[in-house]
């Protein structure tokens, strides 16, 4: 196959796109974020001092872009051991807050299914001590 056919079918800008690296968090030693390194915006963890990133939610679980999101994505609470996550359901942009461990793992929504149908977004204007804010839309 000739160079010039090769170029032609698979532009290089594809391989030097660069990855998005979005709403960071620091607690205990570790940096939170959202990514889009597997394809999908997803939420991130690795060491402060330098590691690599490890996803923090199951594979195939797509976040929504923070910059079009009313609230916060993801809120860290080292002291729970917790991270309160907005997902929604394939989508919907219904979101629900869900706990998943520091470590990562299979989100369990807060609620239940109390507001299963409603839109719900995660407002905190500050570290608050017990974050009980919500907003809830309609």
């Amino acid at each position: 196959m000739s160079k010039e056919m090769v170029s032609s079918r698979f532009p290089i800008q594809s391989l030097l796109s660069g990855r998005l690296l979005l709403s960071p968090q620091l607690a205990e030693g570790r940096v939170y974020f959202l990514s889009d390194m597997s394809g999908m915006i997803s939420l991130y963890a690795m060491d402060q001092d330098g590691s690599m990133p490890e996803p923090l939610l199951p594979a195939g679980l797509a976040l929504q872009n923070p910059h079009i999101m009313a609230g916060y994505n993801y809120f860290v609470l080292p002291k729970l051991g917790k991270v309160l996550v907005m997902i929604d359901e394939n989508g919907n942009e219904n979101y629900q807050p869900c706990f998943v461990p520091l470590q990562g793992g299979i989100p369990e929504p807060v609620f239940g299914d109390k507001y299963k149908n409603e839109k719900l977004g995660l407002l905190l204007p500050r570290r608050p001590k017990n974050p009980k804010h919500r907003m809830l839309e309609s």
